[in-house]
């Protein structure tokens, strides 16, 4: 049965993380598969929704653990800058540069979990910018043959980091982050498959100022124009493009 690249991410992520836990908490080792027929043996290790994927089909392919280190860049960056971040009294971040803001985060402090959500929002997941051509994604249902329940190809996806750089110039702000209050843009667009979707596009900006809501605009090949959306349209999923029209 072939799975969706996430699954795959997210199943090989969780059977990391199985085998750091202790024998007597796991009763799983480097090598070991998990299926819907053993599944049994993480009942009590992951969350209720994770469980659920797994015995509905998704496999856990259990391997030794690895230590993941942050960028060097970003530690650096971090090491340099996190002295001097706060949040103001309304939870908004203050003095961020570059880096994550919250490096050493005690579970006492009444704000943990804001600062958490902003390392969050902050972690070493993206470059600084970011240009592909024609990307593919596809998704299978969980008893999936061989053919992908839905595929997307698309024309270009970019996206590009205004604040927060640490490897591309220039480096650690794009002047363009103070003069527009932008802290990233991205792009998505054109679509080439499915034939539903052909030709829309989306574009988004996200604030500096976190109480500002996403700019969020739509190519519809239809009438040929973009059109400013809510930015609630960013919680749907993909196949609510058509909707855009």
């Amino acid at each position: 049965m072939r799975q969706s690249p996430l699954r795959i991410v997210l199943g090989t992520l969780l059977a990391a993380m199985l085998c750091a836990l202790p024998h007597a908490l796991a009763d799983v080792k480097p090598g070991d598969v998990i299926t819907k027929d053993n599944a049994s043996k993480v009942a009590d290790l992951l969350s209720p929704g994770n469980y659920v994927l797994v015995r509905e089909g998704m496999q856990l392919r259990i391997v030794p653990t690895d230590k993941l280190d942050w960028p060097p860049p970003f530690r650096a960056a971090t090491e340099k800058y996190s002295p001097q971040v706060q949040l103001g009294p309304d939870g908004t971040l203050k003095g961020y540069v570059s880096g994550q803001p919250f490096p050493l985060v005690d579970p006492n402090d009444p704000q943990v979990a804001l600062k958490v959500m902003w390392n969050f929002s902050y972690r070493p997941l993206y470059s600084d910018d970011i240009d592909m051509r024609y990307p593919e994604v596809a998704s299978f249902d969980k008893n999936a043959n061989g053919s992908p329940l839905s595929y997307y190809t698309v024309g270009h996806f970019a996206f590009y980091n205004n604040i927060g750089r640490i490897e591309v110039p220039p480096i650690p702000t794009d002047p363009d982050g103070v003069a527009s209050g932008i802290r990233y843009r991205f792009g998505f667009y054109p679509f080439m498959e499915p034939s539903s979707l052909r030709g829309y596009g989306m574009v988004r900006q996200r604030h500096i100022d976190p109480t500002i809501e996403d700019n969020v605009w739509v190519f519809s090949p239809a009438t040929r124009k973009l059109r400013r959306q809510s930015a609630a349209v960013l919680s749907d999923a993909i196949g609510a493009l058509p909707g855009f029209s």
